[in-house]
């Protein structure tokens, strides 16, 4: 008889299930619907914000009430409200340029919502470090479930309960537990996963996610420097890391892990971090504005760095008053060695070592030896020595003459790098993280894909190629089996290849075809697309330059486009023409009228073969269409009139040729087809 599942891990299973049938009914809910749910949950933080305090506080065995309203309640307030600001554009589709082959299409990106969002929860700020990525999973329109520390029962049952009065358990869950209970949570096939601790645990975290394919964010800290100049305020810059390792006892996965200071300077900044800390929290013990560590075992673990670093010969500085219990003042360590557990370890509590270095590309260096850490601190630094070391080192963030406020800064993304983590929430960049982003590609109806469709090898394909790959090296030779080790180049200089007699450059036909497809689908979806009528009838769809570089580009080409016989020359034209009329004849009655109006208008008969191949889209325009289009051609200036006609006519003799293989039957070297045009 198997035993009865632990209830939790039903309740989660049970949940997930009901979360990812609720998201099936209601994909992607509207603006005016994820701004509802992030209003009730500020309205919940509010409300509820003198009893997060109290309940984190008897999670930490006594926390800094400011601490707790300014990290846990005003700090998602603030994303809140910026997700507020921002929302509605975030979520409209982004246009994209289409590569210059496909102009005419249109692409874009939608934000979608992913689905059921799983988030583990940190204990030293356990709301924060759930509210937070809530928030950015309501913005982008997901359910989410949240696992909560062990370590904090008290703030787990208040969770719960605010967010139950603002929403059903298909939409925002909480779950507390132990680690068996955690590990059940990071095994359901969640469509992502959010979490922050320690990067033993993310590596855990990402091999149950890898069981379901889950993409995961890793916020996991890491030893975080900050980097003292020898020409800033000394004073200014020990007052600011002090307080970057008082505040939650430096329990934070930004907080300043250690510092570089020049070191003529060593002795003077360990003093001024002793006064700073000593202004900030006169007395320790018994201090209710200064943080408890959170347990026993993380209080003993800082003593045992403390007393291993002093074994090992380093100056240990405590910079208040000690005592028995679990509020430990910051201490100051120098004389740091590379064997210390202090310089390896994130410390994670009040312990500040401090590194000596002689020139800044040594402390750059010993930055970029180490794993890469959330957050880096550079203070006094300016100018060509801060773009030094911002393009020379990596971490999640940087704040410049301070430490963390970036973190508060909620336009800006949050994330760490390597062994700091992976992929970043807050702001716009945590809608993304929790968003499909799917690229779309919208055809128009008469842009001429087919160009592209077997068989393979037409003239358009291959000047195509040309045009964007130029030609392959002839001396290049590739070993095989065994000797495949390494390439085997010949030593023999590259020689161009010379072009046949007579024919002209591939490259030049191929830029001239490159543009006439391109500007031929814009030409065309143009047409189809009555709203842009009044642009093409204006004469404005092409800027000055744009005309002129395609029009210089045209006559750039045209001449020795046919062959020079006369008779040869006749025999093409007469082809195409015959083609055309073809095409014309088979075309509804209605419409041949307005089809021979639009050859006589653009000069020259030989145009009639726009009508060839994938032009068919011709015999389901309307009379409108038509219409409208002798009417924009009329209305628009010469120079465009001139680029449309020969965008026209290429494009589509170009394809006849490539389809029919009659150009090579004739001499005939490209896809143009020489008429008078209108005259410019």
């Amino acid at each position: 008889m198997n035993p009865p599942m632990d209830p939790i891990i039903q309740r989660m299973q049970g949940v997930f299930e009901r979360q990812r049938l609720a998201f099936l009914q209601h994909p992607y809910p509207t603006l005016a619907e994820r701004k509802a749910k992030l209003k009730t949950l500020r309205a919940l933080l509010q409300r509820y914000q003198d009893q997060i305090v109290t309940a984190v506080s008897a999670d930490f065995g006594g926390r800094a009430p400011a601490e707790t309203k300014l990290a846990e309640v005003l700090g998602p307030v603030f994303e809140i409200n910026h997700a507020l600001h921002a929302l509605g554009g975030w979520m409209k589709p982004k246009k994209r340029s289409t590569e210059l082959l496909f102009l005419g299409n249109s692409v874009r990106v939608n934000y979608q919502p992913k689905g059921v969002v799983g988030v583990i929860g940190a204990w030293n700020f356990p709301l924060y470090l759930s509210v937070g990525p809530l928030v950015a999973a309501l913005a982008a329109g997901n359910r989410v479930m949240i696992k909560m520390s062990e370590l904090s029962p008290r703030s787990t049952a208040l969770l719960a309960q605010m967010l139950a009065e603002g929403f059903a358990e298909d939409e925002v869950a909480v779950f507390g537990g132990e680690v068996a209970q955690a590990e059940a949570f990071s095994h359901l096939p969640f469509n992502h996963i959010v979490f922050t601790g320690s990067p033993a645990v993310g590596h855990h975290i990402m091999r149950a996610a890898s069981q379901n394919l889950t993409p995961v964010t890793l916020e996991l800290g890491g030893k975080s420097p900050a980097l003292v100049s020898a020409e800033g305020p000394l004073a200014a810059a020990a007052e600011r890391i002090a307080h970057g390792k008082a505040f939650n006892s430096g329990q934070i996965c930004v907080s300043p892990d250690y510092a570089l200071v020049p070191r003529g300077k060593v002795e003077e900044f360990a003093t001024e971090v002793q006064a700073s800390f000593r202004k900030f929290y006169p007395t320790v013990q018994g201090n209710h504005e200064y943080t408890s560590i959170t347990s026993e075992p993380h209080a003993q673990r800082i003593r045992d760095l403390l007393a291993e670093a002093t074994a090992k010969g380093a100056k240990v500085t405590a910079c208040g008053d000690n005592g028995p219990g679990r509020r430990i003042p910051l201490h100051v360590v120098t004389g740091v060695t590379e064997d210390m557990r202090i310089a390896k370890e994130e410390l994670f509590g009040p312990i500040l070592p401090v590194i000596p270095y002689d020139n800044i590309d040594q402390a750059i260096a010993y930055i970029a030896a180490r794993p890469r850490p959330l957050a880096m601190y550079p203070f006094g630094f300016s100018g060509a020595e801060l773009d030094k070391l911002m393009r020379k080192t990596h971490s999640g963030g940087v704040s410049v003459d301070d430490w963390g406020w970036h973190v508060f800064n909620h336009d800006l993304p949050f994330g760490g790098v390597g062994n700091s983590g992976m992929g970043t929430y807050h702001g716009e960049e945590g809608f993304r993280e929790l968003s499909h982003a799917k690229g779309t590609f919208k055809r128009f109806r008469w842009f001429p894909m087919g160009l592209f469709y077997p068989p393979y090898g037409n003239l358009v394909q291959r000047l195509v190629f040309k045009f964007y790959l130029g030609k392959s090296d002839p001396s290049v030779t590739v070993a095989t089996g065994a000797a495949a080790v390494s390439p085997i180049v010949s030593s023999t200089p590259h020689q161009d290849v010379a072009e046949p007699s007579g024919r002209r450059s591939f490259l030049k036909v191929g830029a001239l075809t490159v543009a006439a497809i391109g500007l031929g689908g814009w030409f065309a979806s143009y047409l189809a697309d009555r709203n842009a009528r009044a642009v093409l009838g204006a004469g404005a769809t092409l800027g000055a330059q744009a005309q002129t570089m395609l029009a210089k580009l045209a006559d750039a080409v045209l001449d020795g486009a046919l062959p020079s016989d006369a008779s040869q020359r006749a025999q093409a034209i007469a082809k195409v023409v015959d083609t055309a009329d073809k095409a014309v004849a088979g075309l509804p009655l209605y419409l041949q009228k307005e089809v021979q109006e639009l050859f006589s208008m653009l000069g020259a008969a030989p145009t009639r073969a726009l009508l060839i191949g994938q032009w068919t889209g011709w015999a389901d325009a309307t009379r409108e269409d038509v219409a409208s289009m002798l009417t924009g051609l009329r209305q628009s200036s010469v120079a465009l009139r001139r680029v449309v006609y020969m965008s026209l006519r290429d494009m589509v003799t170009g394809s006849y040729y490539a389809d029919t293989g009659t150009w090579e039957q004739i001499g005939y070297p490209g896809p143009m087809i020489n008429g008078p045009g209108p005259e410019v």
